[in-house]
């Protein structure tokens, strides 16, 4: 008797389908359900066909030899079958330890996404404020640049011009001393010539008179300076007599526009007491009126009398008499306000677009 495995191609799909399900089976956690799978497709997907030969005029099923042995080479296969299944089937142990560990790491999973995703956003935070930080700063260093060389070409300007007045003076002062050190000098060579020569007496009270003009010119040039210098005293007096006037100015319109405005509070706070005054007024007369309507109306009770009632009214009015105090007159005038004082800053700040500037003339 001869056997043999048919269809190999169908036995590899249907081995294939029933791993796949074993493994999404074993992944759940359900082992049972998986060794159940494995049961199911070894009796049912995967038939054992066999083909016998034998000498016997009989069917097969009427040879008991024949059926003992076939079912031996069944049993045979579908035992070496389930056990080559169990082996890759994980056991409990293993997959609650897998469970475990998968459960104890998926907080610290989430932690640490959680501090990532953090962490990118402080990053960006961080990134975004550095570089508006270096934007601030760059504007900033460019804006003192541009004031620093600003400043610092108003003053070289100013010492330029200052150098230049200072560097004609001193060309003038030094032109004259030139000349007269080339008079005196030419002096003593015609004293030295006129003592050889009597001839020379005549240069000699030219360049004597020409010495006397140099002198002249700077006695001349002494008073210009003089004069200069008087005028600058006048006019740098003239303006500070100015500034004082702008400070007063300044100050009596500061003033004046306190005064104003506490002036408009006083109207504001007049407005509102006379308001005030006019809604309580109508409260206190019908008060007045209720209370006469309840006297009218004990009166015509009978449970008061006009004598009692008059002098119990004569004992109160005595008495509101002496709690109520002497009216006192309202002034909505600011004469006794404490008005602030204006300080020199202040007035400097208002009237300061007015003084000019000297700098550049002194």
């Amino acid at each position: 008797m001869a056997s043999r495995r048919s269809n190999p191609r169908d036995s590899d799909k249907v081995q294939t389908r029933t791993c796949s399900t074993n493994a999404e089976c074993i992944r759940s956690g359900d082992v049972s359900e998986a060794l159940t799978e494995v049961l199911r497709e070894a009796a049912v997907a995967k038939p054992f066909h066999w083909q016998f030969s034998h000498s016997k005029d009989c069917p097969i099923t009427e040879d008991p030899d024949s059926v003992a042995h076939l079912a031996m080479k069944a049993n045979n296969e579908f035992v070496a079958t389930l056990e080559k299944r169990l082996q890759d089937v994980p056991r409990y142990d293993e997959l609650y330890e897998i469970k475990k560990v998968a459960a104890s790491l998926e907080p610290r999973l989430r932690v640490v996404s959680n501090e990532r995703k953090s962490t990118l956003e402080q990053a960006s935070f961080l990134e975004a404020k550095v570089e508006s930080s270096a934007n601030m700063f760059s504007d900033d260093h460019r804006r003192a640049a541009y004031d620093a060389k600003k400043a610092l070409a108003d003053s070289y300007l100013d010492v330029l011009v200052s150098l230049k007045e200072k560097w004609e003076k001193k060309k003038a002062a030094t032109n004259c001393e030139a000349r007269l050190r080339e008079v005196m000098a030419n002096i003593d060579l015609l004293k030295e010539i006129m003592n050889n020569n009597l001839l020379a007496l005549d240069e000699l009270l030219r360049l004597r008179t020409k010495e006397v003009e140099l002198g002249s010119e700077l006695n001349v040039m002494a008073d210009s300076l003089y004069t200069q210098m008087v005028a600058q005293k006048a006019r740098i007096a003239a303006l500070e007599i100015e500034r004082d006037r702008d400070i007063r100015r300044a100050s009596r319109i500061a003033r004046r526009a306190i005064a104003t405005r506490y002036r408009e509070i006083l109207e504001s706070l007049k407005d509102k007491w006379t308001s005030k005054k006019k809604e309580v007024s109508p409260e206190i007369q019908l008060q007045e009126v209720i209370a006469n309507i309840d006297l009218l109306n004990e009166l015509k009770d009978g449970g008061l009398t006009e004598d009692a009632e008059l002098a119990r009214l004569k004992e109160m009015e005595g008495d509101c008499e002496d709690l109520v105090p002497s009216p006192a007159v309202l002034d909505w005038s600011i004469s006794e306000l404490d008005l602030p004082q204006v300080s020199d800053d202040l007035a400097d700040q208002v009237g300061g677009s007015s003084v000019p500037d000297d700098s550049g003339s002194s």
